[in-house]
C-alpha cells in the first residue's frame, strides 16, 4: 500500500547489473578534487525511468545519483561525487616585464604546474581540464607553450589532458603561457572564463 500523502516512497522494481566504464574528471581551477564518473548504456529493451539511483561495485556503494529517463541503447553518464583518493594540486606563478623602446608593451609570463596523485590500489583514467586565456582584442597577444604532455586545445583556450595514473602513481603536468599588451592599456582578467 502506498499512501497518497505526497511523501517519497521506494518500491523495488528490478535489480540490474550493468558493465560500467569508470573515469575521473578534474578541473583544478575550480577546486582541488577529482570526481568519479561512470558510463554505461541502457541494454534493456525498455526505457529506464528517471529517479534516484544507487551505484554499487560488488558490495561497495560507489555513490548516489539521479538518473534521467533513458531510451534503450542510450549512453548513460552518472556523476558520483568527489573521490578523496585522487589528489590534485595546481600552482601558477607569474612575472611581468616591459618590452620595446618605441612601442612599449607589457608581457606577463605564467608558469603552471599541476600535480595529480593516485592513492588508490588500482590504476585510474583521469581527464584533466584547465585553460589558458583567450582574447578578441588584436592588440593583446597570447602565446601558449605546452610542456612534455600535449593537450587537446580548443579556440577558447580550454586544455584537455587524458591521463593514465598507476596505483600509487603521480603525474606532473606543466605548461607556460604569456600575455603581451600595450603598456598604456590595462587588462582586466575576467574571473572564471579565462578571457581578457
Amino acid at each position: 500500500t502506498i499512501l497518497s500523502d505526497r511523501s517519497f516512497n521506494k518500491v523495488f522494481l528490478k535489480k540490474k547489473s550493468l558493465i560500467l566504464s569508470p573515469g575521473y574528471f578534474t578541473s583544478p581551477l575550480s577546486g582541488p578534487g577529482a570526481y568519479l564518473t561512470v558510463e554505461t548504456s541502457n541494454s534493456e529493451g525498455e526505457p529506464l525511468l528517471a529517479g534516484p539511483m544507487e551505484v554499487f561495485s560488488g558490495n561497495t556503494l560507489l555513490g548516489n545519483t539521479v538518473l534521467s529517463t533513458s531510451k534503450p541503447g542510450e549512453r548513460i553518464r552518472m556523476e558520483l561525487g568527489q573521490d578523496r583518493d585522487i589528489l590534485v594540486n595546481r600552482r601558477e606563478t607569474s612575472f611581468e616585464q616591459k618590452e620595446g623602446m618605441i612601442s612599449s608593451r607589457t608581457k606577463i609570463k605564467y608558469k603552471v604546474s599541476i600535480e595529480v596523485r593516485n592513492r588508490k590500489k588500482r590504476n585510474v583514467t583521469l581527464t584533466l581540464i584547465d585553460r589558458v586565456p583567450y582574447t578578441v582584442d588584436d592588440s593583446v597577444e597570447i602565446k601558449f607553450e605546452f610542456g612534455k604532455d600535449i593537450p587537446i586545445k580548443n579556440e577558447e583556450g580550454i586544455l584537455t589532458y587524458n591521463i593514465e595514473l598507476p596505483s600509487g602513481g603521480k603525474k606532473v603536468i606543466e605548461f607556460e603561457y604569456s600575455v603581451s599588451h600595450p603598456s598604456e592599456n590595462r587588462l582586466i582578467r575576467t574571473p572564471g572564463s579565462g578571457g581578457y
